[in-house]
């Protein structure tokens, strides 16, 4: 690979890093106006971009943004097929690697959203998790796969805390040290995020006991049931505030995260990252 297409490579994952945080600003942003009765709503990615289309420069920053989460999709699937953040070969190396190849199919779809949007192609339903989850039951050992689908999701909110309790975020990206609030937030960020991963994976898991996949959730059905808690104003405040941080970490990552060399030589090596 030449310089020319390395640089690119590299650039078109920070784009994707800044598109992602845009996205997920969005949504905490628009979860934090639900909990104070502002005019905000409960959703998702696609909720998210949908609202974004229907504003006065919404084209424009939906360019922007399918074009970034384009290039976060080339960057998760290349670095999950050829390794380059050195996760291996064992059991969990290989399930890491999985998980982040298939978000990047995720993201491309979010890309390819976000053009049909600009285009008015995108239609009106919703596509929430309700109806994912129907046509997957509707597959040979559905429900099996739905409550494969809420392990995961367990298994990903897990991570994520893990990641922020044991700040194994700082080995990929240059957190600024003297800005100790930064680090905090960041931490409540994952830990939000943690926290929607676990609510979608009990739901998908009530859908396959069930059979029922009216019972499935997405990001915004599990921010709908926080609201529907007690103190549920409240709980949906924090973690949208949650969410907003960690879309701001996420664009700090467009600019700090270490990006692998995708050369052979290069595979999993993080320059200048300290483990």
């Amino acid at each position: 690979m030449d310089a020319s297409k390395k640089d690119l490579f590299e650039k078109l994952a920070r784009a994707g890093f800044a598109a992602r945080g845009v996205t997920y600003c969005l949504i905490g942003g628009l979860a934090v106006l639900a909990a104070f009765g502002s005019g905000g709503q409960t959703t998702g990615s696609t909720g998210a971009l949908r609202t974004l289309a229907d504003s006065g420069w919404g084209v424009f920053a939906l360019v922007l943004i399918g074009i970034g989460l384009f290039g976060y999709g080339i960057w998760r699937t290349t670095a999950a097929a050829l390794d380059l953040e050195n996760q291996g070969h064992d059991k969990e190396g290989t399930a890491k690697r999985v998980a982040h190849f298939f978000a990047g199919l995720t993201y491309f779809a979010l890309a390819v959203y976000c053009f049909m949007l600009i285009f008015g192609a995108a239609g009106g339903g919703t596509g929430g998790a309700d109806s994912l989850t129907a046509k997957l039951m509707q597959a040979p050992f559905g429900r099996i796969l739905v409550g494969i689908a809420g392990l995961i999701g367990l298994a990903a909110a897990a991570a994520q805390a893990k990641k922020a309790i044991k700040e194994e975020y700082k080995a990929r990206t240059r957190i600024p040290e003297h800005r100790g609030w930064v680090n905090k937030a960041i931490k409540a960020g994952i830990l939000s995020r943690a926290v929607i991963f676990a609510i979608i994976g009990v739901f998908l898991l009530v859908a396959a006991f069930t059979a029922n996949p009216d019972n499935a959730r997405g990001v915004g059905g599990a921010l709908d049931w926080l609201r529907g808690q007690a103190w549920g104003s409240i709980l949906l405040g924090l973690i949208g505030l949650g969410l907003v941080a960690f879309g701001l970490f996420s664009i700090l990552q467009a600019r700090y995260r270490f990006i692998p060399d995708p050369e052979g030589e290069a595979k999993g090596k993080l320059r200048g990252a300290t483990a």
